[in-house]
């Protein structure tokens, strides 16, 4: 129903109203794996080095089917309009419902329905090397990756559009760290990763987001991204059980997916690929033990990113702005109690994380914004003994501070929601 500027409301005959939707979904994957490691020495020094190598396959099918059925009518033909202002029983009585009055049609569209198929073969190739105050891992992971979709109308099913990533990838990775103290050391790293959307952002077929209720629609011409990420830690043991470890990274994409409105499509999100981005920051983590069987636990990081648009931001509003997703600051809070003698454990955890940006702006509109939202969970478990056998019990109570969750588009609150406790 739609409500008119008098305040009456008026059953719609526009877009997807009175739409009844039938959808099937079905996938099967199949995924083996093959691994192998061989301890061994080198050299007349006797360097301890383990050697290990490894093969998968990954294979899946994809079958989505979706029916759409509408009551139609050509209201010159009748007086159909004189009951829109009823209520849906009313409007849709079985007297109503015959040629020339409303009549039901087939609404189906031309991209509802598609297959998809991916299959992913990988090897990978690692030693790992014992060189008293340092250790050295290095190797390699190749993939050949084939994802294809093919979307089609129902009535024609040889007329369709394709998606297609057929990438054969070199990532390498290499860890080294030094053990210059016996309670302290320092991790440096390098490793090269991808990321391939996913068959439904690859196909045509429209869908609609469980939580923001968006239609969204695939691209069929998106490309995996490729990640360069380095990083240095250092860590320090004080004990068997505390740490401090600081750590800095830095991660350089080469098209990056994010999710974008379309343009002229009335609202409806797809992907695409920006030219590159980067992500970069520092992250403490601690530790602490006291009184024997409790501890306090803290993570926390500060991010900057930046993404640059390229050529496909001629409509976007930002051509440089953060990634999508990607909050500034990040913290997490645990103060718990683990006793291993009566196999006890008790938590509170705290987690907030900072403004991000959820949905990217496009000619002129800012982008959407969600706002910090400190999150309390507690968790509980404890082992007994009962008429002989052994019990675990375990409660859990989740978003105990039960906070409003809200998206700021520029000063204004797109969207306002409260999840429960």
């Amino acid at each position: 129903y739609e409500q008119l500027n008098d305040g009456t409301y008026l059953f719609s005959d526009t877009g997807q109203s009175n739409e009844r939707r039938w959808e099937d979904l079905n996938d099967e994957a199949w995924h083996f794996g093959v691994g192998t490691s061989l301890p061994t020495e080198l050299g007349k020094a006797e360097i301890p080095v383990t050697f290990r190598s490894g093969l998968s396959y990954f294979t899946k099918d994809r079958d989505s089917e979706l029916r759409r059925f509408r009551y139609l009518s050509d209201f010159s033909q009748n007086d159909l309009r004189d009951v829109l202002g009823f209520d849906v029983e009313t409007v849709f009585a079985d007297e109503n419902i015959a040629p020339d009055l409303w009549e039901l049609n087939e609404n189906t569209q031309p991209t509802d329905n598609y297959e998809a198929d991916e299959d992913i073969l990988s090897l990978y190739a690692m030693a790992d090397v014992d060189l008293d105050q340092w250790r050295l891992t290095g190797g390699f992971r190749y993939e050949d990756a084939d994802l294809e979709t093919k979307t089609f109308e129902l009535a024609n099913p040889d007329q369709a559009s394709t998606g297609d990533i057929d990438e054969q990838d070199v990532l390498p990775s290499i860890n080294a760290t030094w053990l210059f103290r016996d309670d302290m050391q320092l991790r440096f790293g390098y490793s090269r990763t991808v990321n391939r959307p996913d068959l439904r952002e690859l196909s045509e077929a429209p869908y609609i987001d469980p939580d923001t209720r968006y239609v969204i629609i695939g691209n069929p011409d998106l490309d995996q991204a490729e990640i360069d990420n380095f990083d240095v830690r250092w860590e320090w043991y004080p004990s068997a059980v505390d740490s401090i470890q600081v750590a800095a990274f830095y991660k350089d994409f080469t098209d990056p997916i994010e999710q974008v409105i379309r343009l002229g499509a009335g609202g409806v999100r797809s992907f695409a690929n920006a030219d590159s981005a980067e992500n970069y920051g520092l992250e403490l983590q601690v530790r602490k033990s006291f009184l024997d069987a409790y501890f306090v636990k803290f993570n926390g990081a500060v991010i900057d990113s930046e993404v640059d648009i390229g050529d496909a931001g001629a409509q976007r509003t930002n051509d440089k702005r953060a990634l999508q997703g990607q909050s500034d600051w990040v913290v997490n809070l645990q103060l718990g109690y683990d006793n291993p003698v009566v196999d006890a454990q008790v938590s509170l955890a705290f987690n907030m994380s900072g403004e991000r940006i959820v949905d990217v702006g496009t000619q002129g509109l800012p982008d959407a914004k969600e706002q910090p939202v400190p999150l309390l969970d507690f968790n509980y478990r404890q082992r007994f003994e009962l008429w002989g056998q052994a019990f675990r019990l375990k409660a859990k109570a989740r978003n105990l501070l039960d906070e409003d969750f809200e998206t700021e588009r520029g000063n204004e609150t797109e969207r306002k929601y409260n999840i429960g406790r």
